[in-house]
């Protein structure tokens, strides 16, 4: 559902029973191809039915903008408008072991970027911060310049997964 092999091929779902515009959140959009879009959306329709989920408590929209739909390394992605940022949300643990390193910018310390892109995330979220990147990034052309200096280490503090960095000042979020 997708695979892709240019941008048009992609359209942007709703995966969730109430999505952004009915009081949910933008997390819940998906890229796929577009010759999937009824079946998915009769699937999504057959759940939210079955499991009664099918009323939203809220008429609130929620969604910031509308997004699109993009083919990265031949997977429909939905592109995000503004680069992604990790929210508290998006840190919440209750042991190190639910934390981990995710690249936060379109060109690494092994690509001319920086160490302090590397942030922690939980791993509930990784995969979908992950595409975010992707989503933002599209074909970014890198540098051939490595320019990593040292790993973060991750702890959990205060319920929130944390990167640090021996030699460098704290890492910040937003």
């Amino acid at each position: 559902m997708k695979k892709c092999t240019q941008d048009t091929d992609c359209s942007v779902v709703e995966s969730a029973c109430c999505g952004c515009d009915k009081g949910g959140n933008e997390i819940t959009k998906l890229g796929i191809h577009k010759n999937y879009i009824n079946t998915f959306n009769g699937l999504v329709k057959t759940y939210c039915y079955k499991s009664s989920q099918d009323v939203c408590s809220s008429t609130t929209n929620n969604c910031k903008t509308t997004p699109t739909a993009t083919c990265i390394n031949n997977v429909c992605l939905v592109k995000p408008t503004e680069k992604p940022t990790i929210t508290d949300e998006m840190r919440k643990c209750t042991t190190v072991s639910d934390c981990s390193i995710v690249e936060t910018d379109c060109c690494s310390c092994s690509a001319g970027g920086d160490d302090t892109s590397k942030k922690a995330i939980s791993k509930n979220y990784l995969t979908y911060f992950d595409n975010l990147t992707q989503g933002f990034c599209g074909k970014t052309l890198c540098m051939m310049l490595y320019n990593c200096k040292e790993e973060p280490t991750l702890t959990c503090e205060n319920n929130l997964c944390v990167a640090k960095f021996a030699t460098s000042a704290p890492i910040t979020y937003q």
